[in-house]
C-alpha cells in the first residue's frame, strides 16, 4: 500500500471514529453524486401532522381529558337500590315488602373531579394547537433550506464545474503556448479547487437539509 492511500485511510478511519488499527475502509460510489428530490410542501405538512409524535402526545392528553370528564359525568348519576322481603306474624301469615333506594346528594362529590377533567382539557386544546403552529413552522423553514440547497446545486451543475474546468484547461494550453503565465495557471487551478470544494460542500449541505426534512415530517423522505 503506498503511502499517499495510507494517510488517506487514516484521515477516514479518524473521521469515521472507526478502531485505529483496521485497514480494510474502502469507498463506493462518486463524491459528487446526489438524486435530486421533489415535494409538495402542503403534502409534506399533512404528513407531519399525521405523523408527529408530540403531536400524537398532545391528541391523546386530549382524549384522556375527555374519557376523564365522560367519567365524572357517570358517576353523578346516583345509583338506584330495589330491595324486596318478608316477615312472620305471631298471629300466623306472612308480610311482605318492598321498596327503592335513591340517594339525593345533598353536595356534588365529583364537581372538582370534573372540574379538574375540564381543565386538562383545556389545556390539551391549548398545548395541541401551538404544537400544531410549530410542526407546520418546522416543516415549512426545514422546506425553505431544503430548497435553498437543491438551487444551489442545480447552479453549480447548470455550468459553474464546467467552466472553472476549462478555465483551467484553456490556462493550460495557452501556458504551453507561451501565452500565459505559471501563475494565471495555479490561479485558475485554485479557483477550480475552491469551486469543487464549494460544490462537495453544497452536497453536504443538501443531504443534511433533506435530513433536517425527514426530521421535521417524522416521515422517510429518502427512496
Amino acid at each position: 500500500m503506498s503511502e499517499p492511500v495510507r494517510e488517506r485511510l487514516v484521515r477516514w478511519r479518524l473521521v469515521l471514529g472507526g478502531d485505529y488499527r483496521a485497514m480494510n475502509v474502502d469507498v463506493a460510489g462518486d463524491v459528487d453524486y446526489y438524486q435530486p428530490y421533489y415535494f409538495d410542501l402542503s403534502d409534506l405538512r399533512d404528513k407531519a401532522l399525521a405523523a408527529r409524535p408530540d403531536l400524537k402526545a398532545a391528541k391523546l392528553s386530549e382524549q384522556s381529558a375527555i374519557a376523564s370528564i365522560r367519567l365524572q359525568d357517570a358517576q353523578r348519576i346516583p345509583d338506584i337500590t330495589v330491595g324486596a322481603g318478608f316477615s312472620q306474624v305471631s298471629a300466623g301469615g306472612n308480610t311482605y315488602n318492598a321498596g327503592v333506594s335513591i340517594p339525593i346528594p345533598i353536595h356534588n362529590r365529583n364537581q372538582e373531579e370534573r372540574a379538574k377533567a375540564l381543565i386538562q382539557k383545556s389545556k390539551a386544546l391549548t398545548d395541541q394547537q401551538q404544537l400544531t403552529n410549530q410542526v407546520l413552522s418546522d416543516v415549512d423553514k426545514a422546506f425553505v433550506a431544503f430548497e435553498i440547497q437543491k438551487r444551489r446545486l442545480a447552479l453549480y451543475r447548470a455550468g459553474v464545474l464546467t467552466k472553472v474546468n476549462d478555465v483551467q484547461t484553456l490556462t493550460e494550453f495557452s501556458l504551453k503556448a507561451g501565452e500565459s503565465s505559471i501563475l494565471e495557471l495555479l490561479d485558475a487551478i485554485r479557483t477550480r479547487r475552491d469551486t469543487l470544494a464549494g460544490f462537495y460542500q453544497t452536497i453536504f449541505d443538501y443531504q443534511t437539509a433533506l435530513l433536517d426534512l425527514e426530521l421535521a415530517t417524522a416521515t422517510p423522505l429518502q427512496k
